[in-house]
């Protein structure tokens, strides 16, 4: 039988951080690793940074993990930081949480269960195929639909109601 760690109250508390506490920084120059500093305190060398609410509420707070994945903290009104962390914190999460807007579909085709989507979006023209509908895409609201392809992209309808109703047809499918 397998000895599980008891679970404790610690293990569940959350250290919040303000963000004069916080600077984050690259160090040496050029390296793509995130590093932080903890009220002058702490360091650590690799850190990564996400929203707490990402599609809800993603200014509110900010989540640091450490190289081991272990929590650090939360920064409250993270966008507060001191300009060169800012910057820092927004080019990583930029790249977390790519998602481009649908703004206009040119062509959708259901084939076999795929679903190819030909679309505009604010980075320029794409093409997605997305497999199985239901499984890879969630209703974030009665309008708003995110979607995976089958290469793991996601791709985000901000108001299904504003496409042609051809479009409209095969989106109500997983709504």
């Amino acid at each position: 039988m397998e000895n599980f760690e008891p679970v404790t109250a610690a293990m569940f508390e959350v250290k919040i951080l303000e963000p004069e506490e916080v600077r984050f920084f690259h160090a040496p120059e050029g390296d793509a690793r995130i590093r932080v500093q903890l009220r002058d305190e702490v360091s650590y060398i690799d850190v990564r940074v996400a929203s707490a609410l990402p599609l809800s509420n993603p200014d509110a707070y900010l989540g640091i993990r450490d190289e081991q994945d272990k929590d650090i903290g939360l920064i409250r009104e993270w966008k507060r930081l001191a300009p060169e962390s800012l910057k820092i914190v927004k080019e990583a999460l930029d790249r977390a949480y790519f998602l481009p807007k649908v703004l206009k579909i040119n062509k959708v085709k259901d084939t076999f269960g795929v679903v190819i989507w030909d679309v505009e979006t604010d980075y320029g023209p794409r093409r997605y195929a997305v497999r199985n509908m239901r499984d890879n895409s969630v209703t974030l609201s009665a309008e708003r639909v995110l979607m995976t392809d089958v290469e793991g992209n996601r791709f985000e309808f901000p108001n299904i109601h504003s496409y042609s109703n051809e479009a409209l047809e095969v989106l109500l499918k997983v709504l």
